[in-house]
């Protein structure tokens, strides 16, 4: 498949990609998008909020020595 070819299909692909047919053809999808992207980057968020909470008090109680041995 040439190079041509594969961009014409990746962009008619990408086009299309969030048609449906339980949806009308007017509705916009792009909020819907952010908040799948939202959604997806919460667990995230809120793991490192977690992690950072965990060093604080790591530093707090042991030291950077303890923070050091709670890294590895």
């Amino acid at each position: 498949m040439d190079r041509g070819r594969f961009r014409l299909l990746v962009r008619l692909f990408s086009r299309r990609f969030f048609e449906n047919d339980l949806l009308a053809p007017d509705i916009d999808l792009r909020p819907a998008a952010i908040w799948l992207c939202a959604a997806l980057m919460a667990p995230s968020f809120l793991w490192t909020a977690r992690q950072i909470f965990r060093f604080t008090i790591t530093i707090k109680l042991m030291g950077y020595d303890g923070l050091e041995m709670a890294s590895w």
